[in-house]
């Protein structure tokens, strides 16, 4: 507890008075932070929406990692998030796709400066009539109205090459990939946060969270088998024979879903070629946990650059003094042997 002495003009009780009301009114305005990780689909659409729901007249937060997902499950979280009015979307890693188009919709956007915004025309598993159709076309055309709106046009054909047109172009099948900086300088970002060491540090803390909480998905659940029912198999051919509405459904569905898996996967290529290469050619599905993983080694490896380049310059040392490891070494060092331990690669030193 403060107890404030008066001095002749109550300067410092004006002062701690003054301090106290900002700090609590600072406290209170704090949004609540929701979380729109991994392929976006109804149950996840349901869970944000009901978040959004139970926090109206409040301002929240959206951190979004996602690849994108369903168009209507997105478009429902859209249609929640402009009823709020006052949503600010954090991008903590990536967003692609239905995902890109929910931040757009924010009434803010924040980017990590290692994000990336991925951006393509809406689709469907399948088109199967007119009205399928008509509806997804009405859907491109919102979006695309919206993104018009946002964007400096001039500057998004300029930096992509492509303009709004060919990106919604039903003809084409186009993917524009932006760095936070670049979207940013568009429009489509508003303010672009670059992380020191010790913001990194908290950072990770909430992404081994934020896997721990779903590491529950990435594990397939046994359970006994009572009775096993006789199955007849069908072959492909047959059924494209006697059903082919059903084959096409199916094989639209299982054509989007392994662009969706591989596009997840693709986003971290730069981070770790090795892996993502590997998960990619064996089939793997991106888990939250790796999710969580590979944007860890990507904001780790911008907080060492950010250590380096504050260093430069700084330590120099004499012929005596050359072989002993400079202060930014210790600091680089140190930092990675903390992540290291993070992700179980080590024990941590006692």
């Amino acid at each position: 507890m403060l107890y404030p002495t008066f001095h002749k003009d109550n300067t410092f009780f004006v002062t701690k008075i003054f301090l106290f009301k900002i700090t609590c009114i600072s406290l209170l305005s704090m949004p609540k932070e929701l979380l729109l990780y991994g392929q976006n689909f109804d149950f996840s659409a349901e869970t944000l929406i009901t978040g959004i729901e139970e926090n109206m007249g409040e301002p929240i937060a959206i951190r979004a990692n996602t690849p994108g997902g369903d168009v209507m499950a997105g478009w429902g979280i859209i249609a929640k998030m402009q009823e709020h009015g006052d949503v600010t979307m954090k991008i903590d890693g990536s967003v692609a796709s239905m995902g890109t188009f929910i931040a757009i919709f924010a009434n803010k956007v924040e980017a990590l400066d290692i994000s990336k915004i991925h951006l393509h025309r809406a689709e469907i598993a399948l088109v199967n009539d007119q009205d399928d159709q008509d509806f997804i076309d009405s859907v491109n055309a919102d979006l695309k109205r919206k993104l018009e709106a946002k964007i400096d046009k001039a500057k998004f054909k300029e930096i992509t090459g492509v303009s709004i047109n060919q990106l919604f172009d039903s003809e084409e099948k186009i993917t524009v990939t932006l760095t936070a900086k670049e979207a940013k300088a568009v429009g489509l970002v508003d303010k672009v946060i670059t992380l020191k060491p010790a913001e990194a540090k908290a950072f990770q803390e909430k992404y081994f969270k934020i896997a721990a909480s779903e590491a529950k998905v990435d594990e397939p659940v046994t359970q006994p088998v009572k009775y096993k029912p006789k199955s007849k198999t069908m072959k492909s051919e047959t059924l494209k024979a006697e059903h082919l509405e059903l084959f096409e459904e199916i094989y639209g569905q299982g054509v989007n879903a392994e662009r969706d898996r591989v596009g997840s996967w693709a986003t971290f290529l730069e981070v770790d070629p090795k892996k993502v290469i590997k998960a990619i050619s064996e089939g793997s599905e991106l888990t939250a946990t790796s999710m969580a993983e590979l944007t860890l080694k990507s904001v780790t490896a911008k907080a060492i650059k950010n250590i380096e380049a504050d260093g430069a310059g700084e330590t120099e040392t004499d012929e005596k003094d050359a072989k002993a490891k400079t202060e930014n070494d210790k600091k680089i060092e140190a930092f990675e042997e903390e992540v290291d331990f993070k992700l179980g690669l080590n024990k941590k030193a006692k």
